[in-house]
Formats: C-alpha cells, sequence, structure tokens
C-alpha cells in the first residue's frame, strides 16, 4: 500500500473544499428555484382568484338577465291570455258577421241597407261606451 503525502493530502483537501463550495453554489442556486417558484405559485393563486371573482360576477349578471327575461315572458304570457279572453268575447259578434252579410246581400233597396248600416254603427257605438273603451 502507498503511503500518502502532505501534498497529496492538501491536494484531497483541495478537492473536497472546491466540491463543498459547488454543493453551496448549488444549493444556493436551489433555494433561488424554490423561491421562484413559490413566487410564481403565489402569483398563479391571485390570478385564479381574481379569475373566480370575474366569473362569479358574470354568472350573477347572467342570473340577473335571465330573471328579467323570465319576468318579460311572465308578463307576455299574461298579455297574451287577456288576449284570448276578449277575443272569446268577441266571438259571438265576430260569428254573426256571415249572417249580418248574407242579409244585406238580400237586401233590395238602399233605405234598408242605410238602416242596417246606421243600426250597426250606433250597436257598435254602444258596445264601445259599454265597455269603456271610447
Amino acid at each position: 500500500m502507498a503511503t500518502a503525502t502532505k501534498s497529496d493530502l492538501q491536494e484531497i483537501k483541495d478537492l473536497i473544499k472546491e466540491q463543498n463550495q459547488k454543493i453551496d453554489k448549488l444549493d444556493q442556486k436551489i433555494e433561488q428555484l424554490e423561491q421562484k417558484v413559490e413566487q410564481k405559485i403565489d402569483k398563479l393563486d391571485q390570478k385564479i382568484e381574481q379569475l373566480e371573482q370575474k366569473v362569479e360576477q358574470k354568472i350573477d349578471k347572467l342570473d340577473q338577465k335571465i330573471e328579467r327575461i323570465e319576468n318579460k315572458v311572465d308578463e307576455i304570457d299574461r298579455s297574451q291570455l287577456q288576449i284570448k279572453t276578449r277575443l272569446e268575447d268577441w266571438k259571438p259578434s265576430f260569428d254573426k258577421i256571415p249572417d249580418l252579410a248574407e242579409k244585406v246581400g238580400e237586401l233590395k233597396n238602399w233605405r234598408s241597407i242605410a238602416l242596417v248600416v246606421v243600426s250597426g254603427v250606433i250597436t257598435t257605438l254602444f258596445w264601445f261606451f259599454r265597455n269603456g273603451k271610447l
């Protein structure tokens, strides 16, 4: 077995010191990288929170719009029901139109036609006044 000289031992010590210094530098770089990664993760978390808030705001706005649309649809349904009711009320009058037209066609003198027209106008006015429309 060969004996180690002082210079060999010194050389090994220097190599060990160099390796320790390199390891220390690597440790510092790893710490710096870890800090950068943590900062990036924090920034991403903040951005995610901001996006979540924006999404919640958009959802709230959409909910409000949907509610307004539902209210308008309800109003339209009520109006449609009122119109249907009025048409049903007027249906007997509409059903009489063909009979009246036939009677007017059968009339041969203008006095009778004028009498029917005048009585129709008076009847119409009566119905308008009665319903409070005029």
